[in-house]
C-alpha cells in the first residue's frame, strides 16, 4: 500500500488491497478497482519509484 503504478497511462496510489482487488486512486481525486491479474497484465503497467 502507498505505492505509486502508471495504469492505461495514469499514475495511480495503491491505497488498499482486497483479496484479489487493488485500489486505486488517482491524482485529481478519481478512484477505480482493478483485479490484480488486470493490473499486471497492462502493457503500460509500471511500479514507479522502486
Amino acid at each position: 500500500m502507498g505505492a505509486h503504478v502508471r495504469f492505461r497511462g495514469v499514475r495511480w496510489q495503491v491505497v488498499a488491497l482486497a483479496g484479489q482487488r487493488v485500489h486505486l486512486a488517482d491524482e485529481d481525486g478519481g478512484d477505480e478497482t482493478v483485479l490484480a491479474g488486470r493490473l499486471f497484465a497492462d502493457e503500460g503497467f509500471a511500479v514507479l519509484g522502486a
